[in-house]
């Protein structure tokens, strides 16, 4: 019994994780054109052409401000990601002295974002897969060396990479996924510990190979094994939860029947 309540369960609460961009299966001729767009910024970004990515940047900035979101079934959380990482490009290129460095992380931030909108099955940002992996073994290693000056670069070198996919992970995943990511490398990056540390990278590593290439159900399911109790008591309130909205509505349906009935 206690099986089956968990399957119903889970597969409700998967229903309403999956990403809306991914329900459609959409890759309208527009978006299509955003990605175009930006991988010409990328382009001339990463030539040092920085007038050229600002050209090809204003009509992407362009096309996306005029376009009927409504059509493209879009979650708000991708286009506030979009929107930010445009934002982005144009403050980083409109510098009076431009910095490479910012300009190279805007334009990849830019370019696997609007990458994974149009390529869901097989998009760019799944090639820090390996970067990230290596930067967890190095922060594993340095913490069974106790080398705290080792871990804080792997840390950091980790964040870095992340914050690279993180738009373009908002776009491809539910807010479940990214809200759980995010709250493991904000664990890491405040942790000081380092058996809670370690506790941190085992955690990440588990769910860095679901999070590229598994789906949302094969994600919810590494995050439940991490802790089936609190896992249990999450479920529990939200039923009480239903139940008590249901009873409540049941209850004000009768009473109104009862006043509105000359026999009350």
């Amino acid at each position: 019994m206690r099986t089956f309540w968990l399957t119903v369960i889970f597969a409700c609460l998967f229903q309403m994780m999956v990403p809306a961009v991914h329900a459609t299966g959409m890759r309208s001729l527009e978006t299509e054109e955003w990605s175009r767009l930006a991988n010409q910024v990328a382009k001339w970004a990463g030539a040092g052409e920085y007038i050229k990515a600002r050209d090809q940047l204003l009509k992407l900035s362009g096309r996306f401000s005029k376009a009927d979101f409504t059509k493209l079934n879009l979650r708000i959380e991708s286009i506030h990601a979009l929107a930010e990482v445009i934002m982005e490009m144009e403050g980083a290129l409109n510098r009076v002295q431009p910095n490479s460095k910012e300009i190279a992380d805007a334009a990849a931030r830019l370019q696997l974002a609007f990458d994974a909108l149009t390529h869901p099955n097989q998009p760019m940002w799944q090639q820090y897969y390996q970067p990230l992996k290596k930067d967890l073994d190095m922060i594993d290693e340095a913490i069974r060396m106790n080398d705290r000056h080792a871990v804080q670069e792997g840390v950091d070198q980790f964040y870095e990479h992340y914050q690279i996919i993180r738009p373009a992970l908002i776009v491809a995943k539910s807010p479940f996924t990214i809200s759980k990511v995010d709250s493991l490398v904000t664990f890491l990056r405040n942790q000081t510990e380092m058996d809670k540390l370690k506790i941190g990278v085992t955690q990440l590593k588990s769910l860095l190979n679901p999070l590229f290439f598994g789906s949302e159900r094969d994600v919810m399911a590494t995050v439940y094994r991490w802790n089936e109790g609190d896992f249990f008591k999450v479920i529990l309130w939200v039923s009480g939860l239903i139940a008590s909205v249901l009873g409540f509505v049941s209850w004000r349906k009768n009473r109104e029947n009862r006043e509105a009935s000359p026999y009350a």
